[in-house]
């Protein structure tokens, strides 16, 4: 589980960000003042109408992104807001396809 400093919190609103977007899922960053990123994790009802499917795939994003989160550029937030596609493929696929994309955006050392 991430830390708490690590995470997002509800009311913070990412106004002036970039977003980006691949097959599994669109990521919104925007720059936060502080030394350290936060990372949330949205999966809406349209994905799958089943809690713990939506539950499984954030643990999924969650434990990836915890496991990189020292190579992540500080100062940050970070919101993904997770598709439909990435519940049918495995956790290597989705952390390749993440890391890929973090390293393109140069986000990641």
């Amino acid at each position: 589980m991430l830390a708490k400093e690590k995470r997002l919190p509800i009311k913070v609103k990412i106004e002036k960000g970039k977003v980006f977007s691949t097959p599994l899922f669109s990521l919104k960053i925007g720059k936060n003042n502080e030394e350290k990123s936060r990372l949330a994790f949205v999966v809406s009802k349209k994905v799958s109408q089943n809690a713990a499917k939506r539950n499984r795939i954030k643990r999924q994003f969650r434990s990836i992104l915890e496991k990189e989160y020292n190579r992540l550029e500080p100062g940050f937030d970070f919101l993904f807001r997770i598709k439909k596609e990435a519940l049918e493929l495995k956790k290597e696929d989705i952390a390749k396809t993440i890391l890929e994309m973090l390293k393109k955006e140069k986000l990641i050392k």
